[in-house]
């Protein structure tokens, strides 16, 4: 499948980290499904598109993949899962998003519940079939070696 990564960065990413996922989603994201959406996995789309300032083509590979129809159908498996752990999705984000340290600090106590929500769905890649907020086709890898 060939994909589209937009970002803000000049050089082309060699190797992902789930390590760095998340901070403009979160900042941005009004509750804590949306907020969470961004720590899953790395976000690809089938176009480039406004707003970001680059962007680079890749290959993923996987047969290991699950298609949704959706940005909803997603939100709806990620508020059972966080529900299943005593979560609100929700719930606002209350805090000081100009707050960088902090911002970083509770991110990284959703991090590790990120990595249990990729085990769980138990697939290599989301599929995306129609992107409602950017449009296109969106892909969400949860295992790395999966780009190219």
């Amino acid at each position: 499948m060939k994909a589209i990564h937009n970002t803000d960065e000049k050089r082309r990413i060699e190797k992902f980290s789930f390590g760095l996922l998340g901070k403009n989603t979160w900042t941005n994201a009004s509750s804590l499904n949306y907020a969470f959406s961004g720590l899953i996995g790395v976000w690809f789309s089938d176009h480039s598109f406004d707003g970001w300032n680059y962007h680079h083509e890749y290959e993923i590979n996987s047969e290991n993949y699950l298609e949704l129809e959706n940005n909803e159908e997603l939100i709806d498996i990620i508020n059972g899962f966080l529900i299943e752990r005593g979560f609100d999705p929700y719930s606002p984000q209350d805090y000081d998003v100009w707050d960088e340290a902090e911002t970083e600090r509770i991110i990284n106590q959703y991090r590790e519940l990120a990595e249990e929500f990729r085990e769980k769905i138990g697939v290599e890649v989301i599929v995306l079939k129609n992107d409602l907020e950017f449009g296109g086709k969106s892909f969400i890898v949860f295992n790395t070696n999966c780009i190219r």
